[in-house]
């Protein structure tokens, strides 16, 4: 994960540019990795992708030609997205063109114009305070030109057709919390998954921010019914508590479970409700009409949304910020997250009452098991037929594999069975309706043109 990330945080990585497409070639030496391409310039719902954005340099002059700033030291100097410049200008106008943070003086800003174009440039409120004259060369070497939007995607094909979905975002130049270390982490995840039989699809999507999951929906459409629910994760690697950050509906079976898992592994975990933490693709899965029960799960100090952390889209962004093993536990979240959901079943009894636990086997030493034999009792009551291992182990607040290990030994000793395969919504929601396949798929939206 270390050497994933030295390879691509320093990069220019822009939503739609050659540093991001070279973002996905380096993830694709680590996991077979299908890229998809969507033609900048096309309608998707109401977007439109925009242009690839190029830079070749950008820097400010003062008037004895001394370098202020200069991308070649740092390519956050040059607003993402920024239009062509070559002029010189007084101290007045460059001003209205610069871009600072004054609560982290000694960091440059990020900023982005990709939909409200403009020329700028972003420094250091130190270096601001040190800009001296009254006339400068403002230079920047950029265009717009097409191109293709790019998404990259890894699958992990299951017995069933229901897919999770697991994101990241890759874009954000030169910065790691917001951002990459997410896909790293799951790159890290799909290592860790390879070969393994399934009974879920894994689909392991790495975009830029938004854009790309707007991008890939419309010309997916056929396949959002499939997608029974995901994970957005960022800025796994920050010194914080753990914070998840349920779906619109807060009560699927993953917002459970993740539920279930998250509080056990952090004590401090943070919870908030759908768009109320970090919200990102996420964000626009869950909007109405798309309706894809994503979560997010990432790490902040909580608080207002922009503000999650303080180096938050600052070059004090670096791989100094980073915690591997917050990075490491949060994959462990995932993967508890991921056994639980492709080993879970609804045990349906062959025998009436009580089993006899000592005749089969089964009784529990409390000293050995103390929190099985605390609830031994209510787990066999719990046995109605309806109801799944993680349904008993939520109602009682107990571990999943505890509950597992002992109701797969009543299946070993033929006691239960493994009932019909679970729906994935168990309680009342509108996604309901698409995991049964009762209704017909959502629209396809043509480009723009079509009929």
């Amino acid at each position: 994960m270390k050497q994933l990330l030295e390879q691509t945080w320093r990069l220019n990585r822009t939503i739609v540019s050659d540093d991001l497409n070279r973002t996905l070639d380096i993830i694709g030496e680590q996991i077979p990795l299908t890229v998809h391409q969507f033609p900048t310039g096309s309608r998707c719902f109401d977007w439109e992708l925009p242009h690839k954005w190029v830079l070749r340099e950008g820097w400010i002059e003062d008037e004895q030609g001394r370098r202020v700033i200069d991308t070649a030291d740092h390519p956050m100097h040059v607003i993402s997205g920024s239009l062509p410049v070559d002029r010189v200008v007084e101290r007045s106008e460059l001003l209205e063109h610069v871009s600072c943070r004054e609560d982290r003086p000694h960091a440059i800003p990020y900023e982005f114009k990709f939909y409200e174009l403009d020329w700028g440039f972003c420094m250091s409120c130190d270096q601001l305070e040190r800009l001296e004259g009254e006339r400068f060369h403002a230079y920047i070497d950029a265009e717009y030109v097409p191109g293709s939007l790019r998404v990259g995607e890894h699958v992990i094909e299951g017995a069933l057709p229901n897919s999770i979905v697991l994101m990241g975002h890759i874009d954000h130049p030169a910065q790691v919390n917001d951002g990459v270390i997410g896909s790293i982490a799951l790159v890290e995840l799909a290592r860790r998954m390879a070969g393994r039989d399934t009974r879920f699809t894994y689909r392991f999507m790495f975009v830029p921010e938004r854009i790309g999951s707007i991008a890939w929906c419309a010309n997916h459409q056929e396949m959002l019914p499939a997608i029974t629910g995901g994970i957005f994760v960022e800025m796994v690697g920050l010194p914080y508590p753990m914070a998840l950050q349920y779906s619109r509906w807060e009560d699927t079976r993953l917002d459970r479970v993740a539920r279930l898992v998250a509080r056990r592994a952090d004590p401090e975990l943070i919870e908030g409700k759908c768009w109320e933490l970090v919200v990102n693709d996420d964000g626009f899965l869950n909007s109405p009409g798309v309706d894809l029960p994503v979560l997010s799960l990432s790490r902040t100090r909580g608080g207002n949304v922009f503000h999650h952390f303080p180096e938050y889209h600052t070059s004090d962004d670096t791989p100094d910020l980073v915690d591997w093993q917050n990075v490491e536990d949060t994959i462990s979240v995932l993967e508890r997250i991921i056994a639980i959901i492709e080993r879970d079943y609804v045990p349906v009894r062959t025998y009436v009452g009580e089993p006899h636990l000592s005749r089969h086997g089964l009784w529990v030493d409390w000293r050995v098991q103390p929190e099985l034999s605390r609830n031994i009792n209510a787990i066999l009551h719990a046995l109605d037929n309806r109801t799944s291992v993680f349904d008993i182990a939520e109602r009682l607040d107990i571990d999943f594999d505890e509950v597992y290990g002992f109701i797969e030994k009543m299946r070993a000793e033929g006691l239960v069975e493994v009932g019909p395969e679970l729906p994935w919504y168990t309680r009342e929601n509108p996604w309901e309706r698409l995991a049964s396949r009762e209704e017909p798929p959502l629209p396809v939206v043509l480009p723009a043109g079509q009929d």
